[in-house]
């Protein structure tokens, strides 16, 4: 008797064993058939491949590691497009699948020299976004685009669109332009999108792709504002920060994801923690990343104002970076300032070689201002007058840009000056 409900338990165990194998033999399959790489069709950088799946595992081999390594990082042909086989051993249990997926790598591209300037904004009277441009290679002088219309409208989530930021590839041929998903304007606050950030993605700064409402943060925040990025080359990817407001904070508290894609984000960091702080921003000289904020400053009589320092880590938490300066606008005569952006003036511009920082002045009246410094290590701020575009522009980005990239914006979005 024994020895019969002894065969009786193996011969369940065998039959269990088997039902997870075949269950497992599903799953590979599955996941064989659903699996894909964003940007496959035409990789223009670095690429994201999926590690797991559906309770799998996925290891990449590469056809040619010259041009794509197993772990997605892409160096472009200089002659002409090339296709590279990647393959994908999918493992779950016993159960093993491959599936090759084919990547064209596309061509290295040659850039030209910075002669002119994009300004991406908003208003003070429009949640839209706007493109200016530089007259010629003139920091401090501008018309705005597209007869003073907006580029980009919304119609996803509170349909309003703030803060706009855009950064150009590491290759030089992709732009990606950001934005936060909020009606502000007149109390008309909306929906509740307080995870999402709106993106879009183009080659030309004219064809863009469609808008992507994008999840980024937690689900224990109040909100997403102000998202920038930035290129890390140690980890091969974007730091993408923010500003939300923790349901377990009082404190604004900026944050950050990587990405490869603005498809496929990491798991959001808190990267500014234990004090108030919105509106990042950063620029890079040498080994150093510099990074403007607006914070109310405890270490200086709670200055409601931007705040300048330094890492040689993008990633590395507040303790770890350097403060350079401190209470910048009020120190510049123009106190009670928000939403710096900063840039470097392109080679040849007529104004000389400056860094340039651009602050919104909101206190005793909402203006906008630029001030200059010859370098960030040890900054001397002064205010210079510009001729901003009309309307007055309003938190946004200013991306150096060639002469030709001017000429096609020009043509794409004619001005009325």
């Amino acid at each position: 008797m024994k020895r019969i409900s002894s065969l009786i338990v193996l011969a369940f165990v065998a039959i269990a064993h088997l039902s997870a194998q075949s269950n497992d033999e599903l799953v590979v399959k599955a996941v064989a058939a659903e699996l894909t790489i964003v940007n496959a069709n035409a990789a223009y950088g670095n690429l994201t491949l999926p590690t797991t799946l559906n309770g799998a595992t996925i290891t990449w081999s590469s056809a040619n590691k010259k041009l794509i390594t197993a772990s997605g990082e892409v160096k472009r042909p200089n002659s002409k497009d090339v296709n590279v086989i990647l393959r994908a051993t999918i493992k779950k249990g016993t159960a093993t699948a491959t599936k090759d997926i084919t990547v064209r790598i596309v061509k290295a591209f040659k850039k030209a020299a910075d002669e002119a300037y994009l300004f991406v904004h908003f208003t003070f009277t429009e949640e839209k976004i706007h493109f200016s441009l530089s007259n010629g290679n003139n920091a401090l002088d501008w018309h705005e685009l597209n007869g003073g219309k907006p580029v980009f409208t919304s119609n996803i989530g509170t349909t309003g669109l703030r803060d706009p930021h855009i950064i150009r590839s590491p290759e030089g041929d992709t732009y990606y332009l950001m934005a936060t998903d909020l009606k502000w304007f007149k109390g008309e606050k909306g929906p509740d999108r307080k995870r999402y950030i709106q993106v879009w993605e183009s080659h030309d700064l004219v064809n863009w792709s469609a808008q992507r409402d994008v999840l980024v943060s937690p689900a224990n925040v109040q909100n997403t504002y102000a998202p920038e990025a930035f290129w890390d080359k140690s980890i091969g990817a974007y730091v993408v920060f923010w500003t939300s407001k923790l349901d377990s904070n009082k404190y604004y508290t900026p944050m950050y994801a990587t990405t490869r894609d603005f498809v496929t984000f990491t798991e959001a960091q808190i990267w500014q923690p234990d004090e108030w702080r919105i509106d990042c921003t950063v620029t890079k000289v040498g080994d150093w990343y510099y990074r403007f904020t607006k914070s109310i400053d405890k270490a200086h009589n709670n200055c409601h104002d931007i705040v300048l320092e330094r890492s040689k880590n993008l990633r590395a938490l507040r303790n770890e970076w350097e403060t350079v300066d401190y209470c910048i606008g009020a120190k510049a005569g123009v106190p009670e300032t928000e939403a710096p952006l900063v840039f470097k003036s392109n080679p040849g511009d007529v104004n000389g070689d400056f860094f340039y920082l651009w602050i919104e002045k909101w206190i005793p009246t909402k203006t906008y201002v630029a001030l200059r410094t010859k370098n960030l290590e040890n900054p001397k701020w002064e205010v210079v007058p510009a001729n901003f575009p009309n309307p007055l522009p309003k938190h946004g980005t200013i991306l150096p840009i060639t002469a030709a990239e001017a000429t096609t914006l020009k043509a794409a979005y004619p001005a009325t000056k």
